[in-house]
C-alpha cells in the first residue's frame, strides 16, 4: 500500500479543488467533467488522456493515472465504457463522472501539488490524510461537488440529479463527512 508524506485534510482539498476550477475557468455549480478532461491535454503541456477499448485495461480496471516524474509528465487512461457513459446518462453515469474526475485528482495532486506516493509496500495502518486513493476521492467530490454550492444539500438523491454523481457519492458528501 502507498502513502504520501503530504497530509490532505478535507479543507484543503477543498481549497485545492476551488483553485483547480478557478484555473481552468470552470463555471459554478455542476462540473462538465468529460469537457474538462477533454481540454486538459491543450491547456496543460505534459497531460495525455487515451481512451482505450475496455480489454486493454489493466487488471481490469475502469480507469488509472500513470505519473511519469522523471519528465513530469503523465498519462490518465478511460476505458471506453467509463467514458461513453459519463457523457451520457446511464444509470452509471454519475459513478462513472467520479471515476474520471478521480483520475484528474490524481494527476494534479502528484503532478502539480506534490503529493506523491513514496512507499509501495506501507504495512502500517494509513491515514486517510496521507492515503493517495483517499486524497483522490476527497479532491474528486470537492471538485463535482464544491462544498459551498452543495452545503445546503439534505436529500442525496437530488444533490446526485443536480451535479451529475451517484446517490453514494452524494450521500457521502451530505452524511459522511457532515458540513464541515
Amino acid at each position: 500500500m502507498a502513502a504520501t508524506v503530504k497530509t490532505l485534510s478535507r479543507a484543503t482539498a477543498r481549497r485545492k479543488a476551488e483553485l483547480i476550477r478557478k484555473l481552468f475557468d470552470a463555471e459554478p455549480g455542476k462540473l462538465d467533467i468529460v469537457k474538462f478532461l477533454e481540454k486538459l491535454p491543450v491547456l496543460v503541456d505534459g497531460i495525455n488522456v487515451e481512451i482505450v477499448e475496455d480489454e486493454e485495461m489493466k487488471f481490469g480496471d475502469f480507469a488509472y493515472f500513470e505519473p511519469d516524474f522523471s519528465s513530469g509528465e503523465g498519462k490518465i487512461v478511460i476505458s471506453n465504457s467509463v467514458y461513453e457513459s459519463a457523457c451520457g446518462s446511464s444509470t452509471t453515469s454519475g459513478r462513472d463522472r467520479m471515476t474520471i474526475a478521480h483520475e484528474i485528482a490524481h494527476y494534479f495532486l502528484m503532478m502539480w501539488l506534490g503529493y506523491i506516493p513514496v512507499d509501495k509496500y506501507h504495512s502500517g495502518k494509513i491515514s486517510p490524510a496521507n492515503d493517495p486513493e483517499w486524497q483522490a476521492k476527497a479532491l474528486a467530490g470537492e471538485l463535482l461537488m464544491p462544498f459551498e454550492d452543495t452545503k445546503s444539500y439534505t436529500d442525496p438523491k437530488i444533490l446526485a440529479k443536480d451535479y451529475g454523481v451517484s446517490v453514494e457519492a452524494a450521500d457521502y458528501r451530505i452524511n459522511g463527512y457532515g458540513k464541515k
